[in-house]
């Protein structure tokens, strides 16, 4: 009977050693996943920021408002999909990611603020 009680737990640590090897690989697929993501959405806030500083360079008169709105609006809904990203892996500073990335106030004050008809 005391076999029985040394047998099986090894047994189930021999079990248990490959499915950790699994879990591992799992993992390393996962974390190499939620880094491309990350990127994809550094680069996506990068591409949104240069397109309104482009416009703010560029701009000619009054007309241009509802143009340079959209882009606010869309260099904040990037900025919101990356803090959103980064803070579930678990990079919770946010201000030195803006600071960073040189993200302007009215960008930082517009994220997560959907337009009228968007949930």
């Amino acid at each position: 009977m005391r076999n029985f009680f040394v047998a099986v737990p090894i047994a189930l640590l021999a079990i248990g050693g490959s499915t950790a090897c699994a879990t591992k690989k799992f993992v390393r697929t996962s974390v190499g996943e939620v880094n491309e993501k990350v990127d994809s959405q550094g680069r996506a806030l990068e591409a949104a920021l240069k397109a309104l500083a482009a416009f703010d360079a560029n701009s000619h008169g009054p007309h241009d408002l509802k143009v340079r709105a959209a882009l606010v609006a869309s260099a904040a809904q990037a900025l919101w999909q990356f803090v959103v990203q980064r803070e579930a892996c678990g990079l919770r500073d946010s201000g030195a990611m803006m600071r960073m990335y040189g993200v302007p106030a009215e960008v930082r004050d517009r994220m997560g603020v959907f337009p009228p008809g968007r949930p």
